[in-house]
């Protein structure tokens, strides 16, 4: 193995002869330094120290804050994770850096941690939201641990709250037929019975095309949306792709809905005033606001915009 560090014999002015080090800096220029003294042994030794330190120096990963190194994680993760959870994580980091100050990450804590988890509680977070902030930052040490950026992960030993899991609030077949009567539209009556006979999520229901449905072999097609001229990008929350059965009834009222629909509406289980509205936002925003305004009416609904740019939350 050639040596980082090489020891150099040189003669003085005045005759006599002083041992160098001599090696290659960070910006690729010869180094050197005087060891003072003649000593070949001595020089040997303090060359082997030097060595060390340079390895060690360049092993040494490089400090960063703690929004800097959310900066770093959102850039190395942006093609591997979607963009709801990169809006998480960000939101969960400054709520982190609210709680222990915008600190380097190596001088990170189990204190810290645990300052972070009574910051959590104490800000009113239920006990679920407690343990995805927790799991969220835990995931940006974990791997920033991998990449060498840190040494250890401060979130190790940091116990989640117990949350007591609720109860299945199972309807009876008269309650069902109550709800099913209830339903004034056609389009509510389908999503009331593919949420019932197939399973279907509501993010499901509100993104079924008419390409989604086999009326032939009676199925329901969960699969993915690209972002195209009619459609919005949306992925399915487990990433998987299934093929549902249709009964008859919802069968019926998709063929009755998909008649009225104006020419170019792909979406069957949304009112087309609420489709051209959805198309609109799609001209107006950029595709990451986009993607997390569809999140939002997967997971809480549908949001729309006020006069005032603000997102109010209701149902379709």
């Amino acid at each position: 193995m050639k040596n980082l560090v090489k020891i150099w014999l040189r003669r003085g002015r005045k005759g006599a002869y002083t041992y160098y080090l001599r090696w290659i800096g960070e910006d690729g220029r010869e180094k050197y330094q005087s060891l003072g003294h003649s000593d070949k042994r001595e020089a040997e030794r303090q060359r082997r120290e030097k060595e060390l330190q340079l390895i060690n120096d360049a092993e040494q990963p490089e400090k960063m804050k703690l929004s800097e190194l959310l900066e770093d994680y959102l850039e190395r993760t942006r093609t591997q994770i979607e963009p709801s959870t990169a809006k998480a994580a960000k939101y969960c980091m400054k709520d982190f850096v609210a709680a222990v100050e915008d600190i380097f990450a190596d001088r990170v804590s189990y204190k810290h941690c645990e300052r972070f988890h009574q910051y959590c509680v104490e800000k009113g977070l239920r006990p679920t939201s407690v343990n995805t902030h927790i799991r969220l930052v835990r995931r940006i040490f974990s791997l920033a641990v991998k990449r060498s950026q840190l040494e250890r992960n401060p979130f190790d030993g940091i116990r989640l709250l117990k949350v007591p899991k609720k109860p299945v609030r199972v309807f009876t077949k008269n309650e069902f037929e109550r709800i099913l009567g209830a339903a004034r539209s056609p389009i509510w009556k389908a999503r009331i019975l593919l949420a019932k006979t197939a399973g279907l999520r509501k993010g499901e229901i509100l993104n079924l095309t008419f390409k989604d449905v086999d009326f032939a072999k009676g199925k329901v097609i969960v699969q993915p949306k690209e972002d195209a001229e009619y459609t919005w990008r949306w992925v399915v929350k487990d990433k998987d792709r299934r093929e549902l059965p249709l009964v008859d009834e919802a069968a019926q009222l998709l063929i009755d809905i998909q008649t009225e629909l104006p020419e170019g509406q792909p979406y069957l289980l949304l009112p087309p005033q609420r489709y051209r509205y959805l198309m609109g936002l799609k001209t107006r925003m950029s595709r990451s606001q986009l993607e997390v305004w569809l999140l939002l009416t997967v997971i809480l609904g549908d949001p729309f915009l006020c006069s005032k740019s603000f997102f109010r939350f209701g149902f379709l």
